[in-house]
């Protein structure tokens, strides 16, 4: 066991102990020594969640060049935000060894991307949503061509997002005690965890960013074209490297 994972148990076996009205302040300090390691560890994929989110912001801020007057721009600017800010928050718990917390974001971040793209499709069909209408995901991906591809993705999300056996390894650590786990309290370091939705932090950011920014394109210069392009390429090379941990969808809008 590496020297950095002994520490950690030693620290959740702490963590355990903890009583008294500190236990939030004393489990801060782990979060902040939490993100000091997860930047050492994964800087590489960082580095490419923060080129997406650049490009994002200014993705952001060009939508307040239009006058949002049809409801499929309202509607999709909204959803651009909503996906950017869970973005953010899965970040935040990621780094700080939250791995289980980022999952429903991810799961969010997709059925943001879904809708959005649904308007690009149909704009008529955002009046209802904006109106208060619910939309069952499964619905919104079957007007896809590529919906099983879709749907794969989002139930696997979904299964790790629901309170079941399989994402409680996301908790869990082996004890001295033979086949016996226990179970962390806060943030923690894996390595594995880490570096597999570190990759789909990327994937995630990207993919929304290319359906954020598809109806600004032209408000977009060059250069964030040839910036998104470049971060395309590095995602690429991050999935080969990382041996298919995660899926990319490099179909048309």
């Amino acid at each position: 066991m590496e020297r950095e994972e002994r520490d950690m148990l030693s620290r959740a076996e702490q963590a355990s102990e903890l009583v008294g009205s500190k236990i939030n302040q004393n489990l801060d300090e782990q979060d902040e020594v939490n993100v000091k390691w997860a930047r050492e560890q994964i800087g590489d994929k960082l580095r490419l969640f923060d080129d997406a989110i650049g490009l994002y912001m200014e993705v952001i801020n060009s939508t307040n060049m239009i006058v949002h007057e049809a409801d499929a721009q309202i509607a999709h600017r909204t959803l651009a935000v909503r996906a950017f800010n869970d973005l953010r928050a899965a970040y935040k718990l990621l780094i700080a060894g939250y791995y289980a917390q980022t999952i429903p974001l991810f799961r969010s971040v997709m059925e943001c991307n879904s809708r959005m793209r649904l308007f690009l499709m149909h704009p008529d069909e955002a009046t209802s949503w904006l109106d208060g209408k619910q939309m069952k995901d499964s619905k919104v991906r079957q007007r896809f061509d590529d919906s099983d591809i879709w749907g794969e993705t989002y139930g696997h999300l979904s299964d790790l997002t629901h309170a079941n056996l399989k994402v409680m390894a996301a908790h869990a650590y082996d004890t001295v005690i033979e086949d016996v786990k226990a179970l962390f309290l806060g943030g923690y370091q894996n390595l594995r965890w880490m570096r597999l939705l570190a990759g789909t932090l990327v994937g995630s950011a990207v993919l929304a960013l290319a359906i954020a920014s598809k109806p600004y394109d032209s408000l977009l210069g060059q250069e964030w074209h040839n910036s998104f392009k470049k971060l395309h390429v590095s995602l690429l090379e991050l999935a080969q490297s990382s041996n298919g941990a995660y899926d990319i969808d490099n179909g048309e809008l």
